[in-house]
């Protein structure tokens, strides 16, 4: 199997060191620097590495392995690089492993619940799905999606039985109008604006392999025929893009970032299961999104390094870049819309930059408000 890296699906890297059945691979959480995780399979062995992105060489290094000999089956839940460790299921089991091995633990699936914008926390489990502790609808799910069905700022729950039957929940366990659908769905099932009708479309391949999307109350739009396999939801080049595992199709053009989409089968590459949406009241609640907020690529071979910003109600916006010594080096003036709730790109020239990692600051403000994120930055030339 070959895995490939991309920070924008333009310029891909390929990770070279991947051997036997490649099963899975997540991005870490809390990394400053491109970390991955990837599970394999060698000879009925499950190898687990961990592997960090060197920005000197501009290549990914392994920097810890794990086996797992006497597994059935191993599903990676989420990594963190904070101590570096790794949420496994291994035959039914939950576990925690690091570079010395393999820690014993008593978390369960309420240790990784699926966040709604409103923080109402859904837990799935094996036999019912759980609401803040709270509101229980018993029923065998095997996979759970968040999203902003009707753009009024409250999340639905998207759910997937065994039979391939999508059911679509609110918050106190009503089905919404058009659900359940007998779709035949292998799951799991993702959500964007694909049509640019300001509503969600629900993206999923069924079991003989056909991908389908649907409106928001479950009504057919649109099939795709295709022999890959559905893995995400991204943009390319601007355009929403159905992403599989040898094409990328494209709808419209990207306006409002990562907002009300469910990409991944947990989100987001890094297993966040977090729905992004800020259509609460018509207003963001944030001055950005520092989620939402990256440069790309990173790190540049000589190319213009973009600033990403997910703009919420910042009336101004500044970008301080600094040498790893601490001297600045340059600062980014950058005009913004009155509008909320939106992206902005902003280029930095690194053509006469030398080689070498930055950290760029960026400052937004709201009357004495402020918010800031710190990104760094690779250069290499």
């Amino acid at each position: 199997d070959e895995l490939w890296w991309s920070d924008n699906l333009d310029d891909f890297k390929s990770i070279n060191n991947i051997n036997g059945k490649l099963l899975d691979v997540i991005v870490a959480q809390n990394s400053d620097t491109t970390s991955l995780v990837i599970l394999n399979e060698i000879n009925n062995k499950h190898i687990i590495k961990w592997i960090v992105f060197e920005s000197f060489t501009g290549n990914f290094l392994t920097k810890w392995k794990n086996e797992i000999n006497d597994a059935t089956e191993v599903k990676l839940i989420k990594a963190d690089s904070d101590n570096e460790s790794i949420w496994i299921i291994k035959d039914g089991e939950h576990l925690i492993i690091d570079n010395s091995g393999t820690i014993e633990t008593e978390i369960s699936e309420s240790d990784y619940p699926y966040i709604s914008p409103k923080n109402l926390s859904t837990v799935l489990w094996p036999d019912r799905i759980e609401i803040n502790e709270q509101v229980t609808h018993y029923g065998d799910f095997k996979s759970l999606s968040l999203i902003d069905l009707e753009n009024d700022g409250s999340s639905e729950i998207i759910v997937l039985n065994d039979r391939g039957d999508i059911y679509a929940f609110d918050n106190n366990f009503l089905l919404k109008n058009g659900f359940p659908v007998q779709s035949n769905a292998n799951g799991p099932i993702l959500a964007m604006d694909l049509l640019g009708d300001n509503s969600p479309e629900l993206i999923y391949q069924d079991k003989i392999g056909i991908i389908q999307i649907l409106d928001h109350e479950g009504e057919k739009l649109d099939e795709i025929s295709t022999t890959s396999e559905l893995k995400a939801l991204g943009v390319y080049k601007g355009r929403h893009a159905i992403i599989t595992s040898n094409a990328l199709i494209l709808y419209k053009d990207d306006l409002n970032g990562f907002e009300n989409e469910w990409n991944y089968k947990y989100s987001t590459p890094d297993n966040s299961r977090f729905l992004s949406n800020y259509k609460t009241g018509g207003k963001p609640s944030f001055i950005i999104d520092q989620y939402q907020t990256y440069a790309y690529p990173n790190p540049s071979y000589n190319e213009n390094v973009i600033f990403r910003i997910h703009i919420g109600l910042a009336e101004s916006l500044n970008i301080e870049i600094f040498d790893i010594a601490g001297y600045l080096i340059e600062s980014l003036s950058v005009d913004i819309s009155s509008s909320s709730n939106y992206i902005k790109e902003v280029h930095w020239d690194v053509s006469t930059i030398d080689s070498g990692i930055y950290i760029a600051r960026v400052v937004a403000t709201m009357s004495s408000d402020s918010e800031e994120k710190i990104i760094k930055v690779g250069v290499i030339k």
